[in-house]
């Protein structure tokens, strides 16, 4: 994504939030827990809906200051031309969109058209909902650092609150014990306090501040299993045992006192070699 797409899209973001939460009675007709894929289903229609009908263009921002002191003037020529949800997608936007990431594909929640004047640039964006904070988001191999994010919070009649940003941000640095690709933690609350803390607006111009946190969040996505092992060992080192564990800490015990008893009984060099044998046979992603 080019530098002057990557600003508007943060100007689009920051607007779209003010204009959804001034709006929320337009999606009280979805109907909650009646059907989970139907109601995802009706969320990005009504979202989609709600864009085309009502977001004309950047109206308050004028200029976007990055966290590096970058500054970009917003160029009156953006706007969106259409919206996809995912039953819309032609085999040529799929194409498309793998280009766009080295992500691993996935059809995106909505697929954003969006034009400067003279060329038309697609960029996907993940919805998420939540009743209460936390969930678990993309699977790990799906994300993409530069990817945004459409968050709502509800109850089990309404749409309370939408928050919206750049997906990485709402990583919350937890990632449950897989049962097949891990899927870090995204949350609601992160999102809507990262915006609070690093994302600021005044007098048209929208600005980012450094994020102490983007460096973990990054090696999180890039290098997860190190993100586990250091929880696991975590996990070993605690002096106490919670009254709420999750059920695979007692397998993750029982392991190490498998692989401490089998290590005890190596001579020096069998454990330096047996520790190399081990390093050696760790696989990265592609060769999974």
């Amino acid at each position: 994504m080019n530098d002057n797409i990557f600003f508007f899209m943060y100007a689009f973001m920051y607007e779209l939030e003010g204009l959804l939460n001034k709006n929320l009675e337009y999606f009280d007709d979805i109907r909650f827990y009646f059907d989970e894929s139907n109601t995802d289903q009706q969320i990005k229609i009504k979202i989609k809906e709600f864009v085309l009908k009502n977001f004309k263009g950047i109206s308050n921002v004028t200029k976007v200051i990055d966290n590096s002191g970058k500054t970009y003037i917003l160029n009156d020529d953006f706007h969106i031309t259409n919206i996809k949800v995912p039953f819309e997608l032609t085999n040529e936007d799929k194409k498309s969109i793998r280009n766009l990431s080295s992500s691993v594909y996935t059809n995106p929640d909505l697929l954003l058209f969006l034009t400067d004047g003279s060329n038309e640039y697609m960029i996907p964006i993940e919805v998420k909902s939540t009743k209460n904070d936390k969930i678990p988001g993309s699977s790990i191999q799906q994300i993409d650092v530069n990817g945004w994010v459409i968050f709502l919070k509800h109850d089990e009649r309404h749409i309370l609150e939408f928050v919206t940003g750049k997906y990485i941000d709402s990583i919350s640095g937890t990632v449950p014990f897989p049962d097949r690709s891990p899927r870090p933690q995204v949350s609601y609350s992160i999102l809507k306090k990262w915006n609070e803390e690093y994302r600021s607006f005044s007098n048209g111009t929208l600005s980012f501040t450094k994020d102490k946190t983007i460096e973990d969040k990054i090696q999180l996505v890039t290098d997860w299993q190190i993100l586990l092992a250091k929880q696991w060992l975590k996990t070993l080192e605690s002096n106490k045992k919670k009254n709420s564990e999750p059920w695979f800490n007692n397998n993750i015990r029982k392991f190490s006192i498998l692989l401490l008893e089998h290590y005890e009984t190596l001579s020096d060099d069998d454990k330096r070699s047996y520790i190399e044998f081990i390093k050696n046979n760790i696989t990265g992603e592609d060769d999974e």
